[in-house]
């Protein structure tokens, strides 16, 4: 599952969802069905950066 489907190359085997993964509803639609879920989902942080620099502190 993904938001931007075109960021994962096609693989025998592997199906690719477009969805959010921060919308239950959607979450549930999009691995309805599977034997599998792959996750490797990378939150983003929560520290605070200095505008503009993307620089933490």
């Amino acid at each position: 599952m993904t938001r931007r489907p075109g960021s994962l190359p096609e693989r025998p085997g592997l199906t690719v969802a477009v969805a959010d993964a921060t919308d239950p509803a959607a979450v549930d639609a999009a691995v309805a069905g599977t034997d599998a879920v792959l996750s490797a989902l990378a939150p983003r942080s929560r520290i605070a950066t200095t505008p503009g620099t993307g620089r933490r502190g």
